[in-house]
């Protein structure tokens, strides 16, 4: 069920009934860190059958999530909250790591219960940020549903459990779960140089947003991506250096 719940993450969400919402905003902040908002929508009718006293339910591992990302020694800030509006169940978690470079890692680690932190190229992350012609990429990608057994057979953990969980599902009956419902992605930035989803006039932020069924669906996996300026001149600089550090010596203890 761990790797469900990760999966879920990884934007294969839209492949499981049960979760009919993801919304998803990454924050790259002018000083050099970051937030990570999470806002998984879930029917409310399919919560009624949930036991929350299952130890390997989705609302227990989603519970030890919240724990493992409150006392990660790189995330600065943590904020988890549930509310139900309209007939779906929301699951909001959201956390801040004093690098922004760092959110996937830490993300991958806590979703995935890891002793370590993979490394920041590790295939698998929900995201990643890479060097880009003087600046930054971010790049995220949409997994398509044609693909997941072709991933699940290359040995997947998380892409295996939801190929088994969903092989037995008609087509049909995933389209009617999901008809009306949306992924949506948010990237927030104080200047971003370009992005293949849709920017807003003053260039800070890029949306993304898809028909759930429509991921399902695809033949092929699709790449979302963006390039952020990295000059954030000298202040901004100093203080993401001195985070970086904080953040490695927090990590020499952890």
């Amino acid at each position: 069920m761990r790797a469900i719940v990760y999966a879920l993450l990884m934007v294969c969400s839209g492949l499981l009934a049960g979760c009919f919402e993801v919304h998803q905003k990454v924050t790259v902040d002018e000083s050099g860190s970051g937030t990570l908002l999470l806002d998984l929508g879930v029917s409310s009718t399919l919560m009624a059958f949930a036991d929350p006293d299952d130890p390997e339910g989705p609302m227990a591992q989603l519970e030890a999530l919240k724990q493992r990302l409150e006392a990660h020694p790189e995330v600065t800030a943590f904020q988890a909250e549930e509310f139900t509006e309209s007939g779906t169940h929301h699951f909001i978690i959201q956390f801040s790591t004093a690098d922004y470079e760092r959110l996937p890692v830490v993300a991958g680690q806590a979703f995935t219960a890891a002793e370590e932190p993979p490394p920041a190229d590790a295939p698998g992350l929900l995201f990643r940020f890479e060097p880009a012609d003087g600046g930054v990429r971010f790049s995220q990608t949409m997994i398509a549903g044609a693909t997941l057994q072709d991933r699940a057979r290359d040995g997947n953990e998380a892409l295996a459990s939801i190929a088994e969980a969903t092989s037995a599902l008609p087509q049909e009956m995933v389209r009617n779960f999901l008809e009306g419902r949306e992924f949506e992605l948010l990237l927030e930035a104080p200047a971003i140089r370009s992005a293949d989803g849709e920017l807003n006039a003053e260039r800070t932020r890029a949306t993304w947003t898809f028909p759930m069924y429509d991921l399902v669906a695809a033949e092929q996996d699709q790449v979302l991506s963006a390039v952020i300026e990295a000059d954030q001149g000298l202040l901004g600089q100093l203080t993401s250096w001195l985070k970086k550090l904080w953040s490695w010596v927090l990590g020499l203890f952890s």
